[in-house]
């Protein structure tokens, strides 16, 4: 970051008392950026949201919650949605829901109300299972900041994981 997110993360955090490493990297290279997190983590779940996200905090429980009952989920993610404030805004939510708006993500497709597996998730908003990252090598750091989400999911199902979308959990983008 280049301005003081990492500042007042520091002085957030310290003020509730959560423990924390702020990990800096030099290189602009996202995907070595989130191995670094994989590899410097003690905990069993790792969440990871894109910087210009917002999580509404009555999801939280949605993501976490079904985890217990199938141990082979590797992912769980959610949705994003646009503050509809502005007719804008509106008309790039309803691009963004199309093909061409998101390149068929599965983030912005339309999956009923009721969890179920699917073939990606996107890191814009996701909780992994650190030690499944492990145990696949992380992400591809030669994808530096495209894609590599989309090589995980399909490297994390190659070894029998699952990935789980939940509708019910989403960020305001």
């Amino acid at each position: 970051s280049r301005d003081s997110t990492c500042a007042f993360a520091e002085r957030c955090l310290t003020e509730m008392e959560i423990p924390f490493k702020i990990i800096k990297r030099e290189n602009n290279n996202l995907a070595m950026a989130r191995n670094d997190i994989i590899w410097e983590s003690k905990t069993r779940w790792i969440y990871m949201i894109d910087a210009d996200c917002q999580m509404d905090s009555s999801t939280w429980p949605e993501l976490i919650g079904l985890w217990k009952n199938d141990p082979n989920i590797a992912a769980r993610g959610g949705s994003q949605k646009f503050p509809h404030s502005s007719e804008i805004l509106i008309l790039l939510d309803e691009m963004r829901k199309s093909y061409l708006g998101h390149f068929g993500s599965t983030q912005m497709k339309n999956h009923g109300s009721s969890a179920h597996y699917v073939e990606h998730i996107s890191t814009t908003h996701v909780l992994y299972d650190r030690e499944a990252l492990e145990k696949i090598g992380g992400f591809n750091p030669l994808l530096k900041s495209s894609a590599e989400d989309l090589d995980l999911s399909l490297r994390l199902r190659s070894h029998g994981y699952k990935l789980q979308f939940i509708p019910q959990s989403f960020v305001w983008h």
